[in-house]
């Protein structure tokens, strides 16, 4: 195992609807299924028997559920709720209405986005923004040109 790979989170899954997350210690791969109240461990010393870890981890589970006669918990049901200063949801609405897309919608795009391709090194890396300096602009935006307001229903917008 190289240095790297010490350092490193892994992530299993989806599998079944279930994801994990598993450390690198001591030789070992040590991983839990996430997103659920009921503790489902696995471990392995390879990725490979990681993997395989995981899925018989899983499978026991949901055996185990169906033998007493328990549904297994879900980890997600596709629904949450954000807290957002006024000023990044008015940020974020306009950009959506910009594009043509509902909020719900933009927010879902820009979240399958960053589950595709990772996130970003940078967000990892730093602490938390003040909200102020958050600066949000889509890459057909020119620099320096604000998304424009939406007209007002049932009238024109006013200069």
């Amino acid at each position: 195992m190289t240095k790297m790979q010490e350092q490193c989170v892994y992530v299993c899954g989806p599998y079944q609807g279930y994801c994990g997350r598993a450390e690198f210690e001591d030789g070992v791969f040590h991983g839990e299924v996430v997103g659920t109240r009921d503790v489902i461990t696995f471990q392995g010393k390879t990725p490979a028997d990681l993997r395989s870890a995981f899925v018989d981890s899983v499978d026991d589970y949901l055996a185990f559920c169906e033998s007493e006669g328990e549904t297994p918990e879900k980890p997600f049901s596709g629904r949450f709720v954000a807290r957002l200063e006024p000023e990044l949801h008015k940020a974020i609405s306009n950009m959506a209405h910009a594009v043509g897309k509902s909020l719900n919608q933009f927010i879902c795009d820009c979240l399958a986005d960053i589950a595709d391709k990772g996130v970003p090194a940078a967000v990892l890396e730093q602490p938390s923004r003040s909200r102020k300096t958050i600066s949000l602009k889509t890459k057909d935006q020119p620099k320096g040109r604000k998304p424009q307001k939406a007209p007002r229903k049932g009238g024109r917008r006013s200069a």
